[in-house]
């Protein structure tokens, strides 16, 4: 992503020249004015200048296009993505999948956002003009449907669903700045890195054991499901009491507070 820009914003910032651009909105029709802020420095030629300028009015006119549709599918479809990308594909012929749809929809400075054609939205907002009960219908139905326990399940499914893009591009982020940090770190850093990944790594481990044998033991003792709640629940939470403890005993023995601060064990006054 090439430049600072959120629509409707005032002003535009291309990131690679710090050059800020001014907009101006047509209050009726999707079409702005855009002009440099001040005088160019030498480095930046006229015809580079121009070049941005219209680089920004198709930016502009992109993330114009994105709320339209986040706004339609969000609006008049009620959020289904599945629906929308079936009405895409038999509108259009076009191979457009639910994943298709969220990738339109991700911020610009993702590497998982695709750019929101214009045809898309055209082509639902055509489906709506020959269909002018398919919205209100869709509606009802889904407010049927969403009254039943299936139909709830299947409504939280649908809207998990819809966010598995986001996820993925979260966690893929996520997972490169560990990389990164692994690849700045000095010789000299690794030891104590590897260190407290062991260490984390097995605290993980003692915790996952020790909730597995506390719903084992829950299974054994228990008679029906209600009873497995109730004495699985009651374990965990003595466990978590029993770790906060030691955390702060832990805590104590570090900073030599409470009874380790003398040497006879005996706390102070």
């Amino acid at each position: 992503m090439t430049w600072s820009y959120q629509y409707p914003a005032r002003t535009a910032t291309h990131l690679e020249t710090g050059l800020v651009f001014s907009i101006t909105y047509d209050a009726v029709h999707p079409t702005w004015d855009v002009h440099l802020d001040g005088e160019w420095p030498a480095s930046v030629t006229e015809v580079q200048v121009s070049a941005l300028a219209e680089e920004l009015v198709q930016f502009i006119r992109d993330r114009y296009i994105q709320r339209e549709m986040s706004e339609l599918l969000h609006g008049a479809y009620g959020g289904d993505f599945e629906l929308a990308s079936m009405v895409l594909r038999r509108q259009t012929n076009k191979k457009v999948s639910v994943r298709t749809l969220q990738a339109w929809m991700m911020p610009a400075d993702r590497p998982s956002s695709r750019r929101c054609p214009e045809w898309a939205l055209v082509a639902l907002e055509q489906y709506l003009g020959q269909n002018p009960g398919a919205a209100r219908g869709w509606k009802e139905v889904r407010s049927v449907y969403r009254s039943t326990p299936e139909g709830l399940a299947s409504s939280l499914h649908q809207a998990s669903r819809e966010r598995s893009l986001q996820r993925v591009d979260a966690r893929m982020a996520k997972e490169q700045k560990v990389h990164d940090k692994w690849q700045k770190a000095s010789m000299r850093e690794l030891p104590g890195m590897l260190a407290e990944l062991e260490i984390r790594l097995q605290r993980e481990a003692d915790f996952n054991m020790e909730y597995r044998m506390i719903m084992n033991e829950a299974i054994r003792v228990s008679e029906n499901f209600e009873e497995f709640k109730r004495n699985f629940n009651r374990e965990l939470g003595r466990k978590f009491d029993l770790d906060g403890e030691e955390r702060e005993i832990a805590e104590d023995l570090t900073k030599n507070r409470n009874e380790f601060a003398r040497e006879d064990g005996t706390k102070p006054d």
